[in-house]
């Protein structure tokens, strides 16, 4: 079995210490909106330099997992023989794409990833899920993602899809066939039981 999964508020908890980051260069959330320049009050283009600035950071390799992610993506990589193909929206600067693969090998281990895609925030996922398009329903491939947006591009190229529940997510309404979940072991049961 095939995992696609997205990194920051499913894998690892980006936001956690991107918000200590900030709180560093003297900026105070205003709300828990999933688009950092509503969150900080800042100009869009403002914003988006602080995250390209924080993403070329130190912080990017030592980032804490998300919630119970280690035990059951080790768990599903070794008892169960699953891959993970990592999608992350971390941007285009190939030393930071160094540093999210030592920190994902750090968490979950040397094999657990097959594949590590860093792409542009934005519409950029479409093209890497699309090749994973109408896969064999006996061996389903499965997108997990907190965005919405990026959850339902894989909805409707027929993955089977996992929404990562959100203060910023969890009052928005989903299609009845993406699945909403709490945690890794939510995807490790229904997928294992």
């Amino acid at each position: 079995m095939m995992i696609l999964t997205d990194c920051d508020g499913v894998l690892v908890n980006w936001i956690k210490i991107y918000n200590e980051w900030m709180e560093l260069e003297g900026f105070r959330r205003k709300n828990s909106s999933y688009e950092l320049h509503e969150r900080y009050g800042l100009p869009e283009e403002e914003s988006d330099k602080f995250i390209r600035h924080f993403n070329m950071s130190a912080e990017i390799e030592h980032l804490p997992p998300f919630r119970d992610a280690i035990k059951y993506v080790r768990k599903m990589h070794e008892n169960h023989g699953v891959t993970f193909h990592c999608i992350t929206a971390l941007g285009s600067n190939k030393r930071s794409h160094v540093l999210r693969e030592k920190n994902l090998k750090n968490l979950f281990g040397p094999t657990a990833f097959s594949k590590v895609d860093c792409v542009k925030r934005g519409k950029y996922k479409k093209p890497i899920l699309e090749k994973y398009q109408d896969t064999d329903v006996s061996a389903p491939v499965v997108w997990v993602e907190d965005s919405i947006k990026t959850a339902l591009m894989g909805y409707e190229l027929g993955l089977t899809t996992f929404l990562m529940n959100h203060p910023y997510n969890i009052h928005e309404d989903i299609p009845a066939g993406i699945i909403r979940v709490d945690s890794w072991k939510d995807i490790y049961e229904h997928l294992f039981g």
